[in-house]
C-alpha cells in the first residue's frame, strides 16, 4: 500500500460576524486542527487544517469560519474533491459500491471501506 504524505494547511481568517446571530462581537476561542483524506494529481494525501474557533458575545454560541467547511467536510473527515471524485466513480461504474471501492483501491491506492463510501456519496 502506498504510504500517505500529510500537509499542513493554515488557514488565516480575519474575524466575522457571528452566522447565527450576526453580531459583530466575537472572540477567538482557541485553534484546532483537523487532518482530512485528500486526492491531488500525486495520488492520495492527508491535509492538515489549521484553523480558528470563534465564541460569539451575543448569542453565546461556537463556530468555525464558513470557509473552512467550503474546503472539507469536517463531519467526514473528506475534503471536497475526494467526495465528488468518489461520487463521479459511483455513477460511472453503474451505482455499485463494490466496484467503486476497488476503483479507488486500484487507480487512487485508498482503502475506503463501502459504509464510508455511503456516508459521502449520500450525505
Amino acid at each position: 500500500m502506498k504510504m500517505c504524505k500529510v500537509m499542513q494547511v493554515k488557514k488565516v481568517v480575519a474575524y466575522q460576524p457571528c452566522p447565527h446571530c450576526n453580531s459583530e462581537r466575537t472572540s477567538r476561542h482557541s485553534r484546532r486542527r483537523k487532518v482530512v483524506r485528500h486526492i491531488n494529481k500525486d495520488g492520495p494525501v492527508r491535509l492538515m487544517l489549521v484553523y480558528s474557533y470563534h465564541r460569539c458575545l451575543a448569542c453565546k454560541r461556537f463556530y468555525a469560519p464558513p470557509e473552512i467547511y467550503k474546503a472539507a467536510d469536517i463531519r467526514l473527515s473528506a475534503s471536497r474533491e475526494l467526495i465528488d471524485v468518489a461520487r463521479l466513480s459511483y455513477v460511472e461504474l453503474g451505482k455499485s459500491f463494490a466496484k467503486t471501492c476497488r476503483y479507488m483501491r486500484e487507480v487512487w491506492h485508498l482503502d475506503v471501506p463501502p459504509t464510508t463510501l455511503h456516508d459521502w456519496i449520500m450525505g
